[in-house]
């Protein structure tokens, strides 16, 4: 096809194309230029494809338009399945409306059992854009394909459904599908939950490109949303700017999850949410999750948090909820993230096993801020023995703390080093005497204050709104607090 048009056809019933159906192993059909638009499948019974459907054959789009489709089922532009073939190299895919897919779906329209082919679908180049789906997947949709995308454009998608088990305004990915991204970009794609990917189901695999401003109106993962059998691997690549209204700017992962990030950048993402333990502006972790990063930077991110500041949350870079997650860093930086509690991140009171954060290997954790508590680090455990509250957490004597900052910051006393032997460090913010203090100052690490059975010294108090200060205060055995000046 090059040139001219395929529009405003109906079908009355049965699982074809509107605009174009190709069937069959042998079946090929290639779009050089031209508009496959306004064609439309029924309101009822199995269907897909409102501008093309592709079923076991091949589809090669190099340019033209499929535009203003509408499927009352599956894949308002195009719905490939079986063991089908999209490549896309060209052309605009925009406007389309479908239930599941507005831009592209792959769904199994046939009975049980399940299908034992796979569909391919090849983004090297073009625009998936402005398309709508009711509930899953503005842009795209896979349940049994492999998704590359190489190259082009997926923006400005939108799910309008409301239910937290519907989203993915640019991908969504369930069932077996496997999304591999090497390069182009999603962005500006929202949902009232998981703006930009969600993988409910499956794989997803990210060796460059760009995740950005993507929007979850009402709920988690501005950027990217992985849920319970799923994985993902980010080797390089950015998730920058995204949005969520509660938690996970970035990355929302709310399932018991491998979560791998080697180099990559997660940069300038932010949750507003306001609730007690939400945020996570970079990265939200809320169930039993194994997050380990190989270098990379989590950065820029920001955990809004609200203002009542008797609720207690916070994570500008990471939020933490599960006492069954675990967050392993080997290299790489937490910087400049910014909440009211943990700025770089923010570990919940649920989460009291010992090595649930591991962060090793020469990483840094700097520049960050909180308002409150916790600069770097806030340790929310309310154990009223220090050491195991802050079991939690393990650093290395190469971990550089650095240029954090918080409300108020404290001098540690003498004895906490020989108390917490698992808190090593090259560095911390605080210098006094030509020498570095402990990071449990605040500033860097969230320092205590209900230590109750325990009589330790709580220090002087550094600083305050950029105020020096000579007081100390004695931390009674009976939890009862004494000023001395």
């Amino acid at each position: 096809m090059d040139g001219s048009s395929i529009r405003d056809n109906r079908i009355a019933n049965g699982v074809n194309g509107a605009g174009v159906t190709v069937y069959g192993e042998n079946a090929k059909f290639t779009m050089y230029g031209g508009e496959i638009s306004g064609n439309m499948t029924p309101a009822t019974g199995v269907n897909g494809g409102g501008g093309v459907r592709v079923f076991n054959g091949t589809f090669i789009m190099r340019g033209g338009i499929i535009e203003n489709n509408i499927s009352n089922r599956h894949g308002g532009g195009v719905h490939v399945s079986g063991d089908a073939i999209f490549n896309m190299y060209g052309g605009s895919i925009r406007g389309n409306t479908a239930l599941l897919g507005g831009g592209i779906s792959n769904m199994w329209l046939g009975p049980d059992p399940l299908p034992v082919t796979r569909s391919t679908i090849n983004i090297n180049g073009g625009y998936i854009y402005d398309n709508d789906a009711n509930q899953l997947g503005g842009g795209i949709n896979i349940e049994y394909a492999d998704l590359f995308m190489k190259g082009g454009v997926i923006h400005s998608n939108r799910v309008h459904a409301g239910s937290a088990a519907q989203g993915g305004g640019g991908v969504f990915v369930q069932a077996t599908g496997i999304f591999t991204m090497y390069n182009g970009i999603i962005y500006n794609n929202e949902a009232w939950h998981n703006g930009g990917v969600r993988i409910h189901t499956g794989h997803f695999i990210m060796h460059d490109g760009l995740i950005q401003n993507n929007r979850s109106m009402q709920g988690a993962g501005g950027g990217v949303s992985l849920q319970a059998n799923t994985s993902f691997i980010m080797h390089n690549g950015t998730i920058d700017g995204n949005t969520a209204a509660t938690n996970g700017g970035g990355i929302s992962i709310t399932g018991a999850i491998p979560v791998t990030i080697h180099n990559g950048t997660i940069s300038n993402n932010t949750a507003n949410g306001t609730a007690a333990n939400q945020g996570g502006g970079g990265i939200s972790i809320t169930a039993a999750a194994m997050v380990t990063m190989y270098n990379g930077t989590i950065s820029g991110n920001t955990a809004t948090g609200g203002n009542d500041l008797d609720i207690l949350n916070g994570g500008g870079g990471i939020l933490m909820t599960s006492n069954t997650s675990r967050f392993y860093m080997l290299g790489g930086t937490i910087s400049d993230n910014t909440a009211r509690n943990g700025g770089g991140i923010f570990a919940s009171s649920a989460i009291t096993g010992a090595d649930r954060i591991n962060i090793l290997g020469g990483s840094g954790v700097i520049d960050n801020t909180a308002t409150e508590h916790g600069g770097g680090i806030f340790v929310g455990s309310t154990n009223a023995n220090i050491v195991t509250r802050y079991s939690i957490l393990s650093t290395a004597a190469t971990v550089v703390f650095k240029g954090n900052s918080a409300s108020v910051a404290y001098h540690p006393p003498d004895t906490l080093g020989t108390l917490v032997t698992r808190i090593l460090f090259a560095s911390t913010s605080i210098i006094l005497n030509q020498e570095y203090i402990h990071p449990i100052n605040n500033y860097d690490i969230n320092f205590p204050f209900n230590l109750i059975g325990i009589p330790i010294v709580i220090p002087s108090v550094i600083y305050e709104n950029d105020q020096i200060y000579e007081e100390e205060f004695y931390y009674e055995a009976n939890g009862e607090e004494e000023l001395y000046y």
